[in-house]
């Protein structure tokens, strides 16, 4: 029996068209073309605005592509992959307890990679990190949901994902903190992070803010 938030969730879902090529998700990390976070968060959001801090985690952004609550394709960098090839991560659910279609976005990781910060990463080969025994997978997004961030979080952890650590403010000024303590290695320190993210969680305002070729304007990256 499916609780609340599934229900919610599953009743919030808008049908995928796996035949527009907007299937291929473009898979861009989170971040502007110019500007800095502090700028990005004047122009762009009230003081109040309710924000999501979550790890910026270095791996491979992927999509999980779910038909009638079935896990059917993977996309890897624009490439589509059968499920079947990711049977060993233990971490993908491959059935959940909706029968809609869902995508959900997330990284694909190496969770034993340590980083230094202001250090200088070198991005670790997909071949390399496909190969893994122990690869892990963080959900932070319900592609075709129209839920606030928090309820997609939440409906995430319900269906059976590990979703990220996250933090919550309401007041724009204390984003400087949440960076200096990623900085200090006192947040997100079990993820390999390369940043953070801020993430904006009412629906509404999503929409307002809207998306560019590269990504959505709701969210913004903070890398060192």
């Amino acid at each position: 029996m499916c609780n609340k938030a599934i229900k919610k969730l599953e009743s919030n879902l808008y049908r995928i068209n796996t035949r527009n090529s907007s299937y291929k998700l473009k898979l861009k990390l989170l971040t502007l073309n110019h500007g800095t976070h502090k700028q990005w968060l004047k122009e762009n959001l009230l003081p109040n605005t309710r924000l999501i801090i979550e790890p910026k985690i270095a791996g491979l952004p992927a999509v999980l592509f779910y038909k009638e609550g079935i896990l059917r394709n993977i996309i890897i960098q624009e490439s589509i992959f059968n499920a079947n090839d990711f049977k060993r991560i233990k971490i993908i659910p491959n059935k959940l307890a909706i029968d809609k279609d869902i995508a959900i976005r997330g990284n694909l990781y190496n969770p034993k990679l340590k980083l230094q910060i202001n250090s200088t990463i070198k991005p670790q080969r997909s071949q390399e990190l496909l190969q893994l025994e122990n690869l892990s997978f963080c959900p932070y997004q319900i592609c075709n949901s129209n839920q606030n961030q928090y309820q997609v979080l939440l409906g995430l952890k319900q269906l059976g994902f590990e979703i990220p650590e996250t933090h919550f403010t309401i007041f724009i000024n204390q984003v400087d903190l949440y960076v200096n303590l990623w900085k200090e290695g006192k947040l997100f320190e079990s993820y390999p992070a390369n940043g953070i993210v801020l993430k904006v969680n009412s629906r509404k305002l999503q929409k307002q803010l809207g998306e560019n070729s590269l990504c959505p304007n709701w969210a913004f990256s903070i890398e060192c």
